[in-house]
Parts: C-alpha cells; sequence; structure tokens
C-alpha cells in the first residue's frame, strides 16, 4: 500500500489525516510517498514536523525516477503522458491526502495525484501556454475548467483508490471529506468558497487581495523536461 501525502508547500495535517486512515485499515506493508512534483525534497526536520510517528514509512518523491502508466489527451487531442513514481505504479492500494484550496488555474487544488507524484511531462503541459490561455483556467473555476479535467483524467489513470482531503481558512481547518477524488474536491470546493469567496455585484477593472508567503518552494531544476527553471512561484 501506498500513501501519497502533500509536501511543506501545503498546510495540511498529513500525520494526523494519515493516522485516520491506517487505523482503519488491517495491517499491511506501507509507504508514505511525499508529494513533491517539481519541488525540492523535503528535510528530515519537515518530514518529522508533518508525518509524526509515519515518518520512517516516508520517501522523498524523484521525478527523475517515473514509469509511464496511461497517457491523456489534451486540448487538441494531443498524447500527454502520464509518469508516476513507481511506488504509485505498482501499489495494490493506493491512497492520498491533499489540501483543496483555491488555485490559480485548477480552480481548487486536491484530489487526484498524478501531478504530486509525476514528473515534468504532465506538469509542464498543463501549465503550458497553450493550457494557461485558456479563457476557463481560472482561480476557483473546477466545472469546465480544462486544466482541472487533465489533471482528475490523468488521476484516474492513475488508479487513486481513496483520498482523504481538508479545506482550510485562517482560522484553521474548515472541513475534511474522504472518498473518491472528484467528488471530495467538489464537496470541499463548496465548503471553501462559501467560507473565503466574496460576492461582487458590480465588474471591476481590477481586484487586490491580500496574499500571503509563496505557496511553492525552490522547484528542481527541471530544464531537461522542456520546462523552465523558477527559483519560486
Amino acid at each position: 500500500m501506498t500513501v501519497v501525502v502533500t509536501d511543506v508547500t501545503r498546510a495540511t495535517p498529513d500525520g494526523v489525516l494519515v493516522e485516520a486512515m491506517l487505523e482503519r485499515l488491517p495491517d499491511c506493508d506501507v509507504s508514505v510517498l511525499v508529494g513533491l512534483g517539481l519541488h525540492r525534497p523535503m528535510t528530515d526536520i519537515e518530514l518529522r514536523e508533518g508525518l509524526g510517528e509515519y515518518v520512517d514509512l516516508a520517501v522523498n518523491h524523484d521525478p527523475d525516477v517515473t514509469v509511464e502508466v496511461a497517457t491523456v489527451d489534451g486540448l487538441n487531442g494531443d498524447d500527454v503522458p502520464v509518469r508516476v513514481h513507481p511506488l504509485v505504479a505498482e501499489a495494490d492500494c493506493l491512497l492520498s491526502t491533499g489540501m483543496v484550496e483555491p488555485h490559480q488555474y485548477a480552480g481548487f487544488s486536491g484530489g487526484a495525484v498524478a501531478v504530486g507524484a509525476g514528473d515534468g511531462s504532465l506538469i509542464g503541459y498543463t501549465h503550458g501556454s497553450g493550457v494557461l490561455s485558456h479563457p476557463d483556467v481560472r482561480l476557483g473555476r473546477i466545472e469546465d475548467n480544462p486544466f482541472r479535467d487533465i489533471v482528475d483524467r490523468a488521476g484516474d489513470a492513475v488508479g487513486l483508490d481513496f483520498c482523504l482531503n481538508v479545506t482550510k481558512g485562517p482560522e484553521g481547518v474548515l472541513g475534511a471529506s474522504p472518498g473518491r477524488p472528484r467528488a471530495v474536491v467538489a464537496d470541499l470546493a463548496e465548503t471553501a468558497r462559501a467560507a473565503l469567496s466574496v460576492p461582487c455585484s458590480d465588474i471591476f477593472d481590477a481586484v487586490i487581495g491580500g496574499v500571503g508567503a509563496p505557496s511553492h518552494s525552490p522547484r528542481w531544476n527541471s530544464s531537461r523536461n522542456g520546462l523552465a527553471s523558477p527559483t519560486r512561484t
């Protein structure tokens, strides 16, 4: 069994969520994969703070060590490879934790593990200009959002059996949802919208919102995968 958890760029209570899942399952061999995507590896201290007693089960994802499990159709019918870590590809049971929060491209994050456990192929395609320039790729929108759709279909291909996600606000956790990835994201997106969104009756040229520290850590040097090599996003 493999449990994919979030990395230090997400304020997910991974240790609590892993415990909640594993205590309801029979004893078996368990690996915990930290879903870094193209982010830097977590340090030993960060792993212990995030996973507590489960830290000894943890492995940092390496985007250079992946196997192809499927392809999904892109916007123009082109094939987008879905490659994931062997611990994900070969798992007889695949679980995950996650954070459903407003995301500038996916509408809301969370759900599928194809990005966190993947390589630069899917990430490069979904973060490329062809997808990001689509008018339905926008903050807070999951319905008819091509970015979200591609990621969800890639997650279907990976075969995630069960996920336990949370959503948070300034005061802490707003809700938790277990089950299939798409349903979990839809459920927690509604919870987050109700708590975090502000209705606007007029049309504005610009809206300025308060944003905290950057959510992403320095990335791997990913130029070999056809991506730029930003230091921070």
